[in-house]
């Protein structure tokens, strides 16, 4: 066993990590396919950052390759205000539930990409009064969604929409 799988397999033990192993016959360099960090480990980071106010200035977000099923609901008391977030880049996500309900909700948010596999549902849907200071707006790699519905009254201040596969 690798030094590096070894000390995987120790924090999965300990609960920090989570861990997903190749299918039986499945061939690969490693046994292991996919690591994530542990839910509770995650709330013990977000309550540590809110408590040192890590958040307090951040205006711009990307994240990159992080497997989660829906987004964090934002008004939970493990989030900060979001209200200062300007931009926000995801990538590489795999987000199985609509996260436009969420993202929506982001009353500053100005710039918005959503990009190569983020999302990986057929549907997304933005309600009326969503995205109020929205002005840039990106899709890119979204090739599981079929359908986006938009209410009248969403993103009043777009000025650029951007959708490519």
């Amino acid at each position: 066993m690798d030094v590096a799988e070894r000390y995987l397999e120790e924090l999965a033990n300990r609960c920090m990590v989570e861990i997903k192993v190749h299918e039986q016959g499945k061939h690969a360099v490693t046994k292991l396919e996919s690591c994530r960090i542990h839910d509770l480990m995650r709330d013990l980071c977000l309550a540590k950052a809110k408590e040192e106010n890590l958040y307090k200035n951040i205006h711009e977000l990307k994240i990159v390759d992080c497997l989660c099923k829906k987004l964090p609901d934002y008004q939970s008391h493990m989030f900060p205000d979001p209200a200062i977030l300007a931009q926000l880049k995801l990538y590489c996500t795999r987000i199985e539930e609509d996260p436009i309900g969420t993202l929506e909700r982001l009353l500053n948010l100005r710039m918005m990409e959503l990009g190569m596999d983020s999302f990986r549902g057929l549907e997304m849907i933005c309600h009326s009064m969503g995205f109020p200071q929205l002005k840039h707006l990106g899709f890119h790699g979204l090739g599981n969604v079929k359908q986006w519905k938009v209410d009248e009254g969403v993103m009043p201040k777009v000025s650029s929409l951007r959708i490519w596969y």
